[in-house]
């Protein structure tokens, strides 16, 4: 479930999964400018919970093929980035509720297609300067660049590690990105 704490780390509030629909796993928090709480849940795709009653608002694009939603990633623009287990990258304008999604075709990885790497998604990192979303799947590191829609700008290719899994990526105060894989840490400046 979700427990919401106070400032002095106390508990304050507990939503329970199975009440109000609320999803038993959660797997990434993330706040809009509304102040709404949006998660992402293992099995219960994406949506956001009512501060109140605890209800759980599920997005309609994340049944079927995108229900398994492992981060998810709010922009300056008010874009909320979910990233699913299989169906690939969703962004939501929250303001216009257009959905726009990038999938990988097949599964060779061709770093000359200018797109997302793979469409399993494990992590996710928005730039400290909001000019760019990393994302990290099971076969490899890509990054959008936000302002010219490229996935290849970046890293000069559409993917880095093509055969590690990502599973944690962070980006310290130098501006170097940090990337965890089951096997190795890299630290990319």
């Amino acid at each position: 479930g979700l427990f919401i704490l106070d400032k002095n780390k106390h508990l304050k509030k507990h939503f329970a999964p199975g009440i109000a629909r609320m999803p038993s796993t959660i797997l990434g928090i993330a706040e809009d400018y509304k102040g709404r709480i949006w998660i992402a849940s293992f099995m219960d795709g994406c949506g956001w919970i009512d501060r109140n009653s605890g209800s759980y608002h599920r997005l309609p694009c994340t049944y079927g093929r995108a229900s398994s939603v492992f981060d998810v990633v709010i922009d300056k623009n008010s874009n909320l980035w979910v990233g699913t287990m299989g169906d690939g990258l969703k962004r939501i304008n929250l303001k216009t509720n257009l959905v726009t999604e990038y999938k990988k075709n097949g599964n060779v990885i061709n770093n000359k297609d200018n797109s997302i790497c793979n469409n399993y998604i494990a992590q996710m990192l928005l730039s400290k300067d909001n000019n760019r979303l990393y994302v990290g799947t099971s076969a490899g590191l890509c990054c959008l660049d936000l302002k010219t829609g490229s996935w290849k700008s970046i890293f000069g290719i559409s993917c880095i590690f093509p055969d590690q899994a990502i599973a944690a990526i962070s980006e310290d105060g130098k501006g170097n990105l940090w990337t965890g894989t089951p096997e190795v840490l890299y630290c990319i400046n």
